[in-house]
């Protein structure tokens, strides 16, 4: 065989591997940008539903596409601080059943958590406390803190006093932690968690629980939970009825859509608003 046909044996040979080779990259790009568009559709479609979250079916329906994609995408951290935002308003706003509640709001601070550890480049089988991951945390991170304290401490509201009291350290830490990085996340989210930490303790003077709701309540007075949980929490225990009266009178002839972001929030904050008051009698026996 002449070295010219071995060549012109060879080279076709050569061109076919390198054409199977560029289809078998092609393929995967191909796969690699289709799964890239597929989870770019689920967020944007997701946040067009959740956007529209006054309508309950629609905030079942956000959560449902944006899963899909976290699931896709687990190491998204603002993936997964949205999805733990809608565990807590499913559960906060439009649940009652309180196993139910516990159940979503247990959903939220986990896949908080899980966002917070893949964030900080630990796997999820590590087995490291939320309190030692905290101390590697910067501002990036403070949406996965507001929310985990948001779902777990609304969780801990209904369990016994000394459940409350065995995660009071720890919680305490997170949150002063998160007064350091970003006291006004989330209309002043940290000092509304404190207000509520603060007015929930037994043997806490009830005025360090006051003073944190009336920074939150000062910083940002058109977002209207700051001010239902002081009416609901401070002065509840307080004994204020004529000022716990007068809050919730004044949250619920208030316009809702100064924030135009939260004003969805405002409107079921609104309706907890009537709600106690219906109750006022009850809570001030």
């Amino acid at each position: 065989m002449t070295r010219n046909s071995f060549h012109i044996l060879i080279f076709p040979i050569f061109v076919i591997l390198v054409i199977f080779q560029g289809c078998s990259h092609s393929r995967q790009t191909t796969s690699e940008e289709g799964l890239a568009k597929n989870i770019e559709y689920l967020i944007n479609e997701g946040n067009r539903l959740w956007a529209q979250r006054n309508d309950p079916e629609m905030v079942t329906k956000a959560r449902t596409l944006l899963t899909a994609a976290y699931r896709q995408q687990p190491d998204d951290l603002e993936l997964s601080i949205l999805l733990s935002r809608i565990y807590y308003f499913q559960s906060h706003y439009l649940t009652e059943d309180i196993a139910i509640q516990d159940s979503l709001y247990l959903l939220g601070k986990s896949i908080a958590e899980d966002g917070l550890r893949l964030s900080l480049n630990y796997e999820l089988t590590d087995s490291i406390s939320i309190q030692e991951m905290v101390k590697n945390t910067d501002p990036t991170h403070i949406g996965a803190l507001y929310w985990w304290a948001a779902n777990f401490g609304s969780y801990l509201l209904t369990k016994p006093v000394m459940v409350r009291m065995e995660h009071r350290e720890g919680f305490e830490e997170i949150l002063h932690h998160m007064l350091l990085i970003n006291p006004n996340y989330f209309y002043g989210g940290p000092y509304r968690l404190f207000g509520v930490l603060y007015a929930r303790i037994p043997g806490v003077d009830i005025s360090r629980a006051e003073s944190y709701f009336d920074q939150a309540i000062s910083a940002y007075p058109d977002y209207f939970a700051s001010k239902v949980l002081k009416a609901q929490f401070f002065y509840t225990k307080a004994g204020q009825r004529e000022q716990f009266n007068r809050a919730l009178n004044d949250i619920i002839s208030a316009d809702p859509t100064i924030i135009p972001e939260v004003m969805s929030e405002n409107i079921f904050e609104q309706k907890l608003a009537k709600i106690l008051l219906a109750e006022e009698s009850m809570l001030f026996e």
